[in-house]
C-alpha cells in the first residue's frame, strides 16, 4: 500500500475513540514483552476521561502526540476513512511516520492473555 495503512480499533464508549474521531489522528506505541502490567492497567482499565495517563508515564511528543519512551517502536497515525459497528468504530490509518526504537521483543495480545493476565491475577491472591 501506498502509503502503508494499519487498522485501529477502538471501543465506542471510550474518550481514546472521542479524541480520534474528531482530531483524525493518532500514536500507537507498541509495547516490549519486558514491560510490566502496571503500564496496561494505567491505559487499559481506567479512562482519560478522569485520569491523565500520561501525566507520570515517560514519553516524549512526535507531532504533539505522545509516545512512550519504553517502546519497541511507535506509529504516527492519520486518519483516512473509518466504519462504525455496533459496538466499535474501525479506524483505517495512514502511516506518517514510524520508527524503531528497540529490538526488544514485542508484546502480543496472546503474550499478554497467556503471561502477564494469569501473573497479575495471582499477584492479586498474595
Amino acid at each position: 500500500m501506498d502509503p502503508p495503512q494499519v487498522l485501529v480499533s477502538l471501543n465506542d464508549a471510550s474518550y481514546t475513540r472521542e479524541i480520534v474521531k474528531k482530531t483524525k489522528k493518532l500514536s500507537l506505541s507498541v509495547l516490549p514483552q519486558t514491560q510490566t502490567i502496571d503500564i496496561i492497567k494505567r491505559f487499559g482499565y481506567q479512562s482519560s476521561r478522569t485520569t491523565d495517563k500520561w501525566a507520570d508515564t515517560p514519553h516524549d511528543l512526535v507531532d504533539n502526540l505522545p509516545v512512550f519512551k519504553e517502546s519497541v517502536c511507535y506509529f504516527i497515525l492519520k486518519v483516512a476513512s473509518m466504519i462504525e459497528t455496533s459496538h466499535h468504530t474501525v479506524f483505517y490509518c495512514d502511516v506518517v511516520e514510524a520508527t524503531g526504537i528497540t529490538m526488544d521483543k514485542p508484546m502480543t495480545y496472546s503474550y499478554y492473555q497467556e503471561v502477564l493476565l494469569p501473573q497479575s491475577r495471582k499477584d492479586q491472591t498474595k
